[in-house]
């Protein structure tokens, strides 16, 4: 039984080129893991690094660092980039489609972690028809959970007594 297959940190750089267009540098690939512990953000594009598989264990303390072609090859097929793709062209299909469940679509794409800017612009896209970024919050921010409240506020939010 042979030794499973493996790139260098040069050769996911080339295979993340030939999936995503784009070269992450070779200090970008080694700083993976670091960047990895940093809180995502639904602004902008998620880092071409994003949930890089860690090297294999090393065979000894002078061994170049591989990484399991399996591993990056499933990575590769599930990037963050390829995952809010296709949930803003699943949104815009949706929205150009009437008898399509937009809130589906939405939920989606929230949860590719997609801006509500994005969501926005995908739905303006989609129906032709303009949609701001305060009205689509406002129609379906429902989807991203229950909004808590602190305890020291009123059901007002703590705006009691204020004037406007």
């Amino acid at each position: 039984m042979g030794a499973e297959a493996t790139y260098s940190y040069r050769e996911v750089a080339d295979r993340v080129e030939e999936v995503l267009g784009e070269r992450p540098s070779l200090s970008a690939l080694r700083a993976a893991a670091a960047v990895a512990r940093r809180t995502p953000t639904t602004q902008g594009r998620p880092r071409l690094t994003a949930g890089m598989p860690a090297p294999a264990p090393a065979r000894s303390k002078t061994s170049p660092a591989v990484f399991s072609q399996r591993k990056v090859e499933a990575w590769l097929r599930r990037h963050p980039r390829r995952v809010r793709a296709a949930a803003r062209e699943a949104l815009v299909a949706s929205a150009a489609n009437p008898r399509s469940r937009l809130e589906v679509a939405v939920r989606k794409a929230r949860q590719a972690g997609l801006s509500w800017r994005v969501i926005a612009d995908g739905i303006t896209e989609g129906s032709g028809v303009t949609h701001s970024l305060a009205g689509v919050h406002k129609a379906y921010r429902y989807l991203d959970g229950p909004v808590h409240v602190s305890s020291r506020s009123g059901p007002d939010g703590g705006r009691a007594g204020r004037s406007p």
